[in-house]
């Protein structure tokens, strides 16, 4: 699962202490202040080895020299410039060379690893200092989903991808704690397939097991949670394991242009049909993926994951961030949260600290008729407010003693 929050890693062996400005200074040379190796402050895990500290030298934030540009980039970011206009701003004046477009998209990824990491960092502190201090929060959580349209890497293929993002927000502040989408960009769809399906003489593995019922016992093949690859959507990822192989031996016959192929490239293109055959025969013949529900494309570098793994990680990610206290979750009426909740939040409801509250949307009205709900919504609550005698309170305030008054819920 894709997550927009930062993940933690492993530290180096030079650490620094941070300064104010650690999270957009770059990754080479001397502080000029300290004369220290400059580091890129990337908040991981504590370290063990000082007390305190959190920040690491990575490779991958090398080459980010220039603060300047990299606050031009994250300003332009916020404004909503386009990637062409980002790419304009990095051009040399002197030269008017061009950063080329990976560049452009390193420089964002490592902005985003490097904000949400703080913003882990501080929401971490923030919990701990209401532990600290003992207070009990009742947090109101919105959540919904959203579904992003992607195109698809090649060129040759222009379908759109649908990937599923799980939103959660906190109502009162508006502040956005997780946004997680269905696709996990560490999987190599051929790398997982032989881990999970194959030994090292590459017999089958992890396909049947032994089931019980009132009569007799029986072999049968895995059910899809409880496979290796359960938590995938498994019909894409054995079609990417498919479509890599086989395409792997394509391009590399076409490479040698009809001449006779080396014995070693003989024998990977041999082993690449091979494994793609093997993926045929596990996807289709043991688990039922027929072809025509599988997704022949490749995916760009990843695999998409099941809704209701998205949503459980989510919720359950979601959980960890959250100071202790009660949780009222307000969202759409979701069998995927039906099925989640009572398994993540299980102490929580028996401990009477955890509510669900489903809302019904009318999907189906059309605009004039909105519009009239709306004019009587406010006309309602105009009046509520003129009748109000107490003392002088926020419109948010007013708002709440107003749904407080007016509406009940449908079941309880």
């Amino acid at each position: 699962m894709a997550s927009w929050m930062g993940r933690s890693g492993a530290c180096g062996k030079r650490y620094f202490e941070a300064p104010d400005e650690f999270a957009l200074n770059g990754a080479n040379g001397k502080d000029p202040k300290t004369k220290r190796p400059r580091g890129i402050r990337v908040i991981h895990k504590p370290c063990k080895g000082r007390k305190g500290a959190r920040f690491t030298v990575s490779k991958d934030h090398q080459g980010q020299r220039d603060r300047e540009d990299n606050i031009k980039i994250l300003k332009m970011l916020v404004n909503g410039a386009s990637i062409n206009s980002i790419q304009r701003v990095l051009t040399c004046p002197r030269t008017g060379k061009r950063a080329g477009m990976s560049r452009v998209y390193d420089r964002i990824f490592w902005l985003e690893r490097t904000l949400l990491a703080f913003e882990r960092a501080q929401l971490g502190k923030w919990r701990k200092e209401l532990k600290r201090r003992g207070v009990f929060r009742h947090t109101r959580i919105a959540h919904d989903d959203i579904v992003l349209g992607i195109n698809w890497e090649t060129s040759a293929d222009r379908r759109i991808t649908a990937l599923n993002c799980t939103a959660s927000t906190d109502i009162q502040s508006g502040y956005v704690l997780r946004l997680d989408v269905d696709f996990d960009p560490r999987v190599d769809p051929v790398e997982v397939f032989k881990d999970a399906y194959l030994d090292a003489n590459r017999h089958p593995k992890n396909l049947l097991s032994q089931y019980h019922n009132s009569t007799q016992s029986f072999v049968a093949p895995l059910l899809h949670y409880q496979r290796p690859t359960g938590r995938f959507d498994e019909a894409a990822f054995f079609g990417a394991c498919q479509s890599s192989l086989r395409l792997f031996a394509v391009q590399t016959e076409d490479a040698f242009g009809g001449a006779t192929l080396p014995p070693d490239v003989q024998q990977a293109v041999a082993d690449a049909r091979w494994f793609a055959d093997a993926a045929e025969a596990v996807g289709e013949g043991w688990f039922g993926l027929s072809e025509h529900r599988r997704d022949s494309r490749n995916t760009f570098t990843g695999i998409m994951t099941r809704d209701a793994y998205t949503k459980a990680a989510h919720l359950a990610l979601l959980k960890e961030m959250l100071p202790d206290g009660k949780m009222t979750l307000v969202s759409e009426q979701e069998a995927l949260i039906a099925r989640t909740v009572p398994h993540i939040f299980r102490d929580d409801i028996l401990a009477d600290r955890f509510e669900w509250l489903a809302i019904a949307f009318d999907k189906d009205a059309t605009k004039p008729k909105v519009q009239h709900r709306v004019g009587v919504f406010r006309s309602n609550l105009e009046q509520f407010r003129k009748s109000y005698t107490g003392q002088e309170i926020s419109n948010w305030e007013m708002l709440e003693l107003f749904v407080e008054h007016s509406m009940k819920p449908a079941t309880s």
